[in-house]
Protein backbone atom coordinates (compact mmCIF):
# COMPACT_ATOMS: atom_id res chain seq x y z
CA UNK A 1 0.00 0.00 0.00
CA UNK A 2 3.17 2.35 0.70
CA UNK A 3 4.52 1.21 -2.32
CA UNK A 4 1.43 2.24 -4.20
CA UNK A 5 1.21 5.78 -3.11
CA UNK A 6 4.86 6.48 -2.79
CA UNK A 7 4.55 5.24 -7.13
CA UNK A 8 1.83 7.85 -7.53
CA UNK A 9 3.30 10.59 -5.38
CA UNK A 10 6.27 10.18 -8.12
CA UNK A 11 4.73 10.06 -11.40
CA UNK A 12 2.07 13.32 -9.95
CA UNK A 13 5.26 15.03 -8.68
CA UNK A 14 6.80 14.09 -12.86
CA UNK A 15 3.70 14.95 -14.43
CA UNK A 16 3.69 18.65 -13.05
CA UNK A 17 7.16 18.95 -13.27
CA UNK A 18 6.85 18.10 -16.74
CA UNK A 19 3.91 20.48 -17.03
CA UNK A 20 5.88 23.46 -15.28
CA UNK A 21 9.14 23.09 -17.00
CA UNK A 22 6.48 23.14 -20.65
CA UNK A 23 5.06 26.09 -19.04
CA UNK A 24 8.01 27.73 -18.73
CA UNK A 25 9.48 27.13 -22.13
CA UNK A 26 6.62 28.14 -23.83
CA UNK A 27 5.96 31.77 -21.69
CA UNK A 28 9.89 31.93 -22.67
CA UNK A 29 9.90 31.83 -26.28
CA UNK A 30 6.94 33.64 -26.32
CA UNK A 31 8.86 36.68 -24.41
CA UNK A 32 12.00 36.18 -26.54
CA UNK A 33 9.14 36.56 -29.57
CA UNK A 34 7.46 39.35 -28.72
CA UNK A 35 10.12 40.50 -28.15
CA UNK A 36 12.26 40.20 -31.59
CA UNK A 37 8.82 41.61 -33.25
CA UNK A 38 9.43 44.69 -30.65
CA UNK A 39 12.48 45.36 -31.81
CA UNK A 40 11.81 44.90 -35.87
CA UNK A 41 8.97 47.33 -35.51
CA UNK A 42 11.70 49.93 -33.71
CA UNK A 43 14.18 49.28 -36.54
CA UNK A 44 11.65 49.55 -39.32
CA UNK A 45 10.58 52.95 -37.51
CA UNK A 46 13.85 54.50 -37.35
CA UNK A 47 14.83 53.30 -40.92
CA UNK A 48 11.21 54.82 -42.35
CA UNK A 49 12.25 58.36 -40.04
CA UNK A 50 15.92 58.41 -41.69
CA UNK A 51 15.00 57.53 -45.40
CA UNK A 52 12.47 60.68 -44.74
CA UNK A 53 14.20 63.04 -43.09
CA UNK A 54 16.85 62.28 -46.12
CA UNK A 55 14.63 63.18 -48.85
CA UNK A 56 13.65 66.13 -47.13
CA UNK A 57 17.49 67.23 -46.89
CA UNK A 58 18.04 66.28 -50.02
CA UNK A 59 15.48 68.54 -52.34
CA UNK A 60 15.85 71.29 -49.84
CA UNK A 61 19.72 70.89 -51.07
CA UNK A 62 18.56 70.85 -54.65
CA UNK A 63 15.99 73.87 -54.07
CA UNK A 64 18.82 75.57 -52.41
CA UNK A 65 21.41 75.07 -55.65
CA UNK A 66 19.02 76.02 -58.05
CA UNK A 67 18.32 79.26 -56.89
CA UNK A 68 21.89 80.58 -56.22
CA UNK A 69 22.42 78.97 -59.80
CA UNK A 70 19.91 80.94 -61.27
CA UNK A 71 20.56 84.38 -59.42
CA UNK A 72 24.54 83.72 -59.74
CA UNK A 73 23.80 83.38 -63.80
CA UNK A 74 21.83 86.74 -64.00
CA UNK A 75 23.16 89.33 -65.63
CA UNK A 76 22.35 93.15 -65.98
CA UNK A 77 23.17 95.07 -69.51
CA UNK A 78 24.00 98.98 -69.24
CA UNK A 79 24.59 100.99 -72.44
CA UNK A 80 25.03 104.39 -73.87
CA UNK A 81 25.25 105.15 -77.57
CA UNK A 82 24.35 107.72 -80.22
CA UNK A 83 21.44 107.08 -82.24
CA UNK A 84 20.18 108.55 -85.74
CA UNK A 85 16.68 108.29 -86.93
CA UNK A 86 14.80 108.97 -90.37
CA UNK A 87 11.60 109.95 -89.55
CA UNK A 88 9.19 110.51 -91.67
CA UNK A 89 5.96 112.84 -90.65
CA UNK A 90 2.41 113.30 -92.12
CA UNK A 91 2.11 117.03 -92.31
CA UNK A 92 -1.27 118.82 -93.85
CA UNK A 93 -1.89 115.16 -95.83
CA UNK A 94 2.02 116.04 -97.12
CA UNK A 95 4.82 113.45 -96.16
CA UNK A 96 8.31 115.11 -94.80
CA UNK A 97 11.63 113.18 -93.88
CA UNK A 98 13.35 114.12 -91.07
CA UNK A 99 17.15 112.78 -90.47
CA UNK A 100 17.97 113.58 -86.51
CA UNK A 101 20.41 112.70 -83.88
CA UNK A 102 20.07 111.72 -80.55
CA UNK A 103 21.50 110.08 -77.52
CA UNK A 104 20.12 106.65 -75.75
CA UNK A 105 20.38 105.04 -72.48
CA UNK A 106 19.41 101.54 -72.23
CA UNK A 107 19.09 99.43 -68.87
CA UNK A 108 18.07 95.22 -69.26
CA UNK A 109 18.44 91.72 -67.27
CA UNK A 110 18.57 88.84 -68.25
CA UNK A 111 15.35 86.64 -68.41
CA UNK A 112 16.53 83.42 -66.64
CA UNK A 113 19.03 83.03 -69.83
CA UNK A 114 21.47 84.11 -71.48
CA UNK A 115 20.09 84.30 -74.55
CA UNK A 116 16.94 86.52 -73.55
CA UNK A 117 17.10 89.86 -72.60
CA UNK A 118 14.19 92.63 -71.69
CA UNK A 119 15.47 96.03 -71.93
CA UNK A 120 14.02 99.28 -71.55
CA UNK A 121 15.71 102.40 -73.52
CA UNK A 122 14.84 106.17 -72.97
CA UNK A 123 15.99 108.09 -76.44
CA UNK A 124 16.23 111.75 -76.95
CA UNK A 125 16.91 113.64 -80.16
CA UNK A 126 16.82 116.84 -78.15
CA UNK A 127 15.09 119.94 -80.66
CA UNK A 128 15.72 120.58 -84.29
CA UNK A 129 14.64 123.58 -86.75
CA UNK A 130 14.08 123.63 -90.38
CA UNK A 131 12.62 126.52 -92.18
CA UNK A 132 10.19 128.22 -89.88
CA UNK A 133 8.98 124.66 -87.91
CA UNK A 134 10.57 123.65 -84.87
CA UNK A 135 10.28 119.64 -83.29
CA UNK A 136 11.52 118.13 -80.25
CA UNK A 137 11.49 114.57 -79.61
CA UNK A 138 11.95 111.96 -76.86
CA UNK A 139 11.33 108.44 -77.60
CA UNK A 140 11.03 105.39 -74.27
CA UNK A 141 11.06 102.01 -75.46
CA UNK A 142 10.44 98.42 -74.02
CA UNK A 143 11.92 95.24 -75.85
CA UNK A 144 12.61 92.17 -75.97
CA UNK A 145 16.01 90.63 -77.55
CA UNK A 146 17.13 87.16 -78.09
CA UNK A 147 20.99 86.96 -78.94
CA UNK A 148 22.53 84.19 -81.23
CA UNK A 149 26.14 83.19 -80.82
CA UNK A 150 28.14 82.84 -83.85
CA UNK A 151 32.06 82.60 -84.31
CA UNK A 152 32.78 80.18 -81.25
CA UNK A 153 30.38 82.78 -78.82
CA UNK A 154 32.67 85.35 -80.10
CA UNK A 155 30.01 87.97 -81.85
CA UNK A 156 26.39 87.78 -80.70
CA UNK A 157 23.72 88.65 -83.03
CA UNK A 158 20.57 90.09 -82.06
CA UNK A 159 17.09 90.10 -83.10
CA UNK A 160 14.70 92.26 -81.46
CA UNK A 161 10.87 93.75 -81.26
CA UNK A 162 8.72 95.42 -78.72
CA UNK A 163 6.74 98.42 -77.71
CA UNK A 164 7.18 102.38 -77.55
CA UNK A 165 6.12 105.99 -77.19
CA UNK A 166 7.07 108.49 -79.17
CA UNK A 167 6.44 112.23 -77.91
CA UNK A 168 6.71 114.67 -80.38
CA UNK A 169 6.35 118.22 -79.93
CA UNK A 170 6.52 120.52 -83.33
CA UNK A 171 5.08 123.77 -84.03
CA UNK A 172 4.88 126.21 -87.44
CA UNK A 173 5.26 129.87 -87.36
CA UNK A 174 4.20 130.47 -90.47
CA UNK A 175 1.21 128.15 -89.51
CA UNK A 176 0.72 129.69 -86.28
CA UNK A 177 0.24 126.09 -85.10
CA UNK A 178 1.56 123.86 -82.52
CA UNK A 179 1.19 119.95 -81.59
CA UNK A 180 2.34 117.90 -78.70
CA UNK A 181 1.59 114.24 -79.23
CA UNK A 182 2.66 111.02 -77.79
CA UNK A 183 2.31 108.13 -80.24
CA UNK A 184 2.79 104.22 -79.73
CA UNK A 185 5.16 102.21 -81.93
CA UNK A 186 5.77 98.89 -83.37
CA UNK A 187 10.38 98.07 -83.10
CA UNK A 188 11.99 95.29 -84.66
CA UNK A 189 15.66 95.56 -84.28
CA UNK A 190 18.51 93.90 -85.64
CA UNK A 191 21.93 94.27 -84.42
CA UNK A 192 25.28 92.67 -84.24
CA UNK A 193 27.59 92.37 -80.74
CA UNK A 194 31.72 92.45 -81.14
CA UNK A 195 33.21 92.04 -77.75
CA UNK A 196 35.95 94.53 -76.76
CA UNK A 197 36.64 93.74 -73.44
CA UNK A 198 35.58 91.47 -70.86
CA UNK A 199 32.25 92.66 -69.97
CA UNK A 200 31.91 95.11 -72.66
CA UNK A 201 30.21 94.39 -76.30
CA UNK A 202 30.26 97.39 -79.10
CA UNK A 203 26.51 97.10 -80.41
CA UNK A 204 25.67 97.90 -84.08
CA UNK A 205 21.81 97.81 -85.07
CA UNK A 206 19.25 98.81 -87.34
CA UNK A 207 16.15 99.37 -86.26
CA UNK A 208 13.01 100.45 -87.74
CA UNK A 209 9.15 101.39 -85.89
CA UNK A 210 5.92 102.02 -87.31
CA UNK A 211 3.24 104.07 -85.76
CA UNK A 212 0.20 101.78 -84.32
CA UNK A 213 -2.78 104.47 -84.81
CA UNK A 214 -3.63 106.52 -87.80
CA UNK A 215 -4.32 109.71 -86.07
CA UNK A 216 -0.62 110.96 -85.69
CA UNK A 217 1.81 113.23 -87.48
CA UNK A 218 4.89 110.37 -86.48
CA UNK A 219 4.05 107.74 -89.00
CA UNK A 220 7.26 105.48 -89.22
CA UNK A 221 11.05 105.71 -89.70
CA UNK A 222 14.35 103.57 -89.67
CA UNK A 223 17.02 104.08 -86.67
CA UNK A 224 20.91 103.58 -86.44
CA UNK A 225 22.24 102.88 -83.05
CA UNK A 226 25.61 102.63 -81.95
CA UNK A 227 26.86 102.28 -78.63
CA UNK A 228 28.79 100.17 -75.47
CA UNK A 229 27.10 97.56 -73.31
CA UNK A 230 28.23 96.82 -70.34
CA UNK A 231 27.30 93.57 -68.83
CA UNK A 232 27.57 92.45 -64.96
Amino acid sequence: MRKLFLKKHLILSSCFFLLASSNGFSLNTFNRDDTSITSEEVSYDQLVRELNSRVHRQERTQVESFSGDVFDNLQIHISLGMVQTLTTLSIQDHLVSRLDDGIQLGIGIDLFSREWIAEGVLKNYGQSKWDDKTMALREFDLRLSYLHFAQKEKVKIRFSNGLGARNLKWSSLGMNFSQYQTTPVYLIGLGVLVPIGTHFDLDIEAQGHASLINETVDRHGLSFILRLNNTF
